[in-house]
């Protein structure tokens, strides 16, 4: 039994042998066609066919270039004309350029397609002044839509004062455009300037009048000149401006203006080209602290008779020219008193009382 079961293997194997012997050299044909297609398939691997780009393109807007790659994607090359380097970075700003595409090898080799030119062509960008109203002496601001974060600056413009409106005009070639790295792309724009009548607005300023902190000494305490803010003054004007009043007496007071003017540098009043907001400062005259030793009356034996200790001392300084007057009461009985003046006073020269201070 086990010998029969061996013989039928060896037979199933003979038989298999003998139909793969028969048909060695078909078999051997397709072997040899199968390795042929796989070598001939990696030779292929990398090449990149039906590449195309479009002829032209504006600053600020991608080109898109495309190509078939056999096994793998297509990648792309750029280089300026006249330029021997190429690289994976595409050109940005205005010119003439070439395209290609690349693939990859089985060996990681690089295959090159066809090469192609392009056009990056200027932007046409039109700048206009921004706003409908300008004040006296404000720097216009001048407004168009760029590409790549690039800033606009308008080096030369002219502002012209005609009756209530001022015309804005500026020339084409006096703009410039600078990119976030601070170069210029000028080359990259055909600009076209915009001119434009604006509303004459007058100028903000705010005045801020000084303020002033000081003690009482008898003395007209007054401020001088004033701060201001906002847009300031236009060059080669002059403010003029007086405070309401000047301050002696101890206490707190709102400092106004009295007169407020603004010349120019002929000395004409040019306030009405302004829009001013005054704010009053503070001036502070705080009451000037005197200190006084009364004198003193000892050794005294009653006799019934009055007795007066009339006699002070001011160990601070009085204001120049005043004059410090007291009254003292008297005592008569046995007994300890305080020396306290019944009445005192402060008078200047021209007998005003300025106690209060």
């Amino acid at each position: 039994m086990l010998y029969q079961d061996y013989k039928a293997k060896l037979d199933k194997r003979k038989r298999l042998f003998d139909r793969l012997w028969k048909y060695r050299l078909l078999i051997l044909a397709g072997v040899i066609l199968l390795l042929s297609s796989v070598g001939a398939l990696l030779g292929v691997k990398g090449i990149v066919y039906d590449f195309s780009i479009p002829s032209a393109t504006q600053y600020g807007q991608d080109i898109s270039a495309s190509a078939n790659c056999v096994f793998g994607k297509a990648q792309f090359e750029y280089r300026a004309v006249g330029q021997e380097q190429w690289t994976s970075e595409y050109p940005l700003y205005a010119g003439t350029y070439e395209c290609r595409p690349t693939g990859e090898t089985v060996a990681g080799t690089k295959r090159v397609g066809e090469v192609k030119r392009f056009e990056i062509l200027p932007r046409e960008v039109e700048v206009s002044v921004v706003g409908d109203a300008l004040s006296y002496g404000e720097t216009p601001e001048f407004f168009a839509e760029l590409p790549y974060g690039d800033v606009l600056q308008v080096q030369e413009y002219t502002v012209e004062h005609i009756g209530n409106t001022f015309n804005v005009t500026f020339d084409a070639e006096n703009i410039v455009a600078r990119n976030t790295k601070g170069e210029d792309v000028t080359s990259s724009y055909v600009f076209s300037a915009r001119a434009k009548t604006v509303a004459v607005s007058r100028r903000p300023l705010t005045v801020q009048m000084p303020s002033l902190t000081v003690e009482y000494d008898g003395e007209a305490h007054q401020t001088q000149g004033a701060i201001v803010s906002d847009l300031g003054l236009m060059d080669g004007h002059v403010l003029e401006v007086a405070p309401s009043q000047s301050y002696t007496q101890a206490g707190r007071y709102s400092n106004t203006a009295a007169t407020l003017k603004i010349v120019d540098e002929d000395g004409k009043d040019v306030t009405d080209l302004y829009a001013v907001t005054c704010i009053p400062g503070i001036v502070e005259i705080t009451p000037r602290r005197l200190t006084v030793t009364t004198g003193s009356l000892s050794d005294i034996v009653y006799d019934g008779k009055p007795h007066q200790a009339d006699t002070f001392e001011i160990s601070s300084q009085l204001a120049e020219g005043q004059q410090l007057t007291m009254e003292f009461g008297s005592y008569t009985d046995a007994d300890q008193y305080e020396n306290i003046p019944a009445s005192f006073r402060i008078q200047t020269a021209d007998g005003n009382d300025v106690t209060a201070n």
